[in-house]
C-alpha cells in the first residue's frame, strides 16, 4: 500500500513537474497569512509560493519601515520555515535575514517572479506575481525538494519542503533561496568605477 501511494504521488508530480504556480497576492496581515496557508500549503508548490509571500512582506516592512507589517511578517516567516525561534533570533538564519534586511539585497528574491530580468532590476508587482516552479521531485516520504528558477541564475535551485503531523507541506531549507545572483543593471553600473580612486 505504501509503495502504491509512492508511486502516485511520484507520477503526480512528474505530470506536474513543470507547471508554475498561480498568480499571487500578498497578504495584508499575519492572520490573513495563516488562514490562506490552511488551503495552499496542503501541496508542496503552495507551500514555497506561501514562503514568498512571507519574504516579499518582510521586504514591504523593510523598505516602508513598517513596524507592525515586520512584526506579521516575522511570524509569516517562522511559520512557513516551521520554526521554533523567530529568524531574527536564530542563528540558522543569520544570512537570510540580514539580505532581508538589506534593501540593496531584495532583487535576489525577486528574481524568482515570473518576467523578472537583469535589465528590468528585477522589478516585480507584489499584488500580482507567479513563483517560477520548474519541478518537484520526491526525496522520501514526506520530503520532496521543490526546484525554482531564478531569473538571474543559469541552474535551478532547490526548496526542501516537508509535510508535517498537521496535514501541511512546510519549506524546511532554504539555503538555496538566498544564493546570490546575477547583479542588476543599475547596481553594475553604479558600482563599476568602486576600484578607482578617480571616482572615490
Amino acid at each position: 500500500m505504501k509503495k502504491s501511494i509512492s508511486i502516485l504521488l511520484a507520477t503526480f508530480f512528474m505530470i506536474t513537474a513543470f507547471a508554475v504556480t498561480a498568480e499571487a497576492k500578498l497578504p495584508n496581515t499575519w492572520a490573513e497569512f495563516k488562514a490562506e496557508y490552511q488551503t495552499a500549503g496542503k501541496t508542496p508548490k503552495g507551500a514555497v509560493t506561501m514562503l514568498f509571500k512571507a519574504i516579499y512582506c518582510y521586504m514591504k516592512s523593510v523598505e516602508n519601515k513598517d513596524g507592525t507589517l515586520r512584526a506579521d511578517a516575522s511570524k509569516m516567516l517562522r511559520y512557513t520555515l516551521y520554526s521554533t525561534n523567530s529568524i531574527e533570533a536564530s542563528p540558522y538564519y543569520r544570512t537570510f535575514y540580514e539580505r532581508l534586511l538589506d534593501k540593496e539585497d531584495h532583487y535576489i528574491f525577486r528574481s524568482y517572479c515570473a518576467g523578472t530580468t537583469v535589465d528590468n532590476s528585477y522589478a516585480m508587482n507584489p499584488d500580482d506575481f507567479t513563483i517560477m516552479i520548474d519541478k518537484v521531485r520526491e526525496e522520501k516520504d514526506d520530503y520532496v525538494r521543490v526546484f525554482i528558477k531564478s531569473s538571474g541564475a543559469d541552474s535551478v535551485r532547490p526548496v526542501g519542503v516537508q509535510k508535517k503531523p498537521d496535514g501541511l507541506w512546510y519549506t524546511v531549507n532554504i539555503n538555496s533561496v538566498y544564493v546570490q545572483v546575477r547583479h542588476t543593471k543599475s547596481y553594475v553600473e553604479q558600482h563599476m568605477h568602486d576600484h578607482d580612486p578617480d571616482f572615490d
